[in-house]
């Protein structure tokens, strides 16, 4: 007869320690950090700036762009906080802060996740009633958005505490590289069953909902303002045309959105049925990684596509920009503001052209005539 040498506590780390060892590979876990690495360093390069860039124009600032603002720190904060313990863990094989880190990590990752889901929501909203109710735009000014934003950040709370009080449940997941909602156990529990469902149908289908109905009338009423105001004038065309500027920029936000959480609905609704304890590590780590994408794509639309912002951040950068500009239109002289909301360039040959219509109005209005426009000429 041989006797255990090994004492309970010895048993008990060494299972707790199996616990948190990942259920990956060494080269899937190597792949995730060295993905999460790479997203997390341009999340943080990209959002970093977008913020210097509206800090700088703070004072020019419109009240929805407090939204942008709002999803731009909280992009930054999972790059900094989640990517980071995740990128770690995945290199250590395994979750190194035990339980309640996994708990505390699951809390910050779930507060963020769904604040940055009610952000898009609003910022959709917000836009909605700016161009399709423009009786109530009013409304749309700083107080309200800043009274919007604390109500975002207080509903995220009340979802992000529930599972530390028992409507639902946190833990790792069953990749062991991560925390987050105990996807594996779903099933087994009519808490953990209603949690996830409910979690699903107001942070997935609703903001689908809500963002397709907000971009769809705001595309039908451009394109409507867009027929009426053809041939009226040029300033108020471009009116039009920053319109639909606007809900590029924001559709393409939103279509950014269903990429990030689409994959991460499905394992919510596939856990709730799934038999528990089955999940695969790989599959439930995917999801994962498409959410931290959202930090990298959201700073690119802003650039790419709001011309204000563009420029601003051309103008706190150094002259490199401005000078290639300059080289571009070679042979002219060019002059590079803001005007309203929209960037004008202007060439010399521009500016004869505006002289020499400016001329043609001045003498018609001289000979009693009533003349054929402002005496302005805006350039896109």
């Amino acid at each position: 007869m041989t006797l255990s040498t090994t004492s309970p506590a010895t048993v008990k780390s060494n299972s707790s320690e199996e616990h948190y060892r990942s259920r990956l590979t060494w080269g899937e876990d190597v792949a995730i950090g060295s993905y999460l690495a790479v997203v997390g360093l341009l999340a943080i390069v990209g959002n970093s700036f977008v913020l210097v860039v509206w800090f700088k124009r703070r004072r020019s600032m419109k009240a929805p762009e407090l939204f942008a603002v709002n999803l731009a720190v909280v992009d930054l904060l999972i790059a900094l906080c989640c990517n980071s313990f995740q990128i770690a863990a995945s290199f250590n094989h395994g979750w190194m802060l035990g339980g309640p880190g996994c708990q505390g990590y699951a809390f910050l990752r779930t507060q963020l996740g769904t604040t940055n889901i009610l952000t898009i929501i609003a910022h959709a909203l917000a836009r909605y009633i700016k161009v399709c109710h423009t009786k109530l735009s009013d409304d749309v000014n700083f107080t309200n958005v800043r009274r919007t934003l604390s109500a975002v950040w207080t509903i995220a709370l009340f979802w992000s505490t529930a599972p530390l009080y028992g409507w639902g449940a946190y833990s790792t997941e069953p990749s062991r590289i991560t925390c987050g909602l105990d996807v594996d156990q779903v099933s087994s529990s009519a808490a953990n069953q209603s949690y996830v469902f409910f979690l699903n149908l107001v942070f997935i289908v609703a903001p689908v909902v809500a963002i397709a109905f907000s971009y769809i009338k705001i595309i039908q009423k451009v394109r409507g303002s867009h027929r009426r105001t053809f041939g009226r004038g040029r300033r108020v065309a471009r009116k039009a045309q920053l319109e639909r500027k606007l809900t590029k920029t924001a559709i393409m936000v939103g279509l950014g959105f269903l990429m990030a959480w689409t994959p991460y609905a499905i394992l919510g609704l596939w856990s709730c049925f799934a038999e528990p304890g089955r999940s695969s590590p790989l599959f439930t780590a995917v999801p994962a990684l498409f959410v931290r994408t959202a930090g990298v794509y959201n700073p690119i639309i802003y650039l790419l596509l709001n011309d204000t912002f563009r420029m601003e951040a051309y103008a706190i950068t150094t002259g490199t920009i401005r000078k290639k500009i300059t080289r571009k239109f070679s042979g002219t002289v060019v002059v590079l503001k803001l005007d309203g909301d929209d960037p004008v360039v202007f060439t010399e040959a521009m500016r004869r052209h505006r002289r020499k219509s400016m001329r043609k109005v001045s003498r018609a209005n001289k000979e009693g005539g009533t003349g054929t426009g402002t005496g302005t000429t805006t350039y896109n």
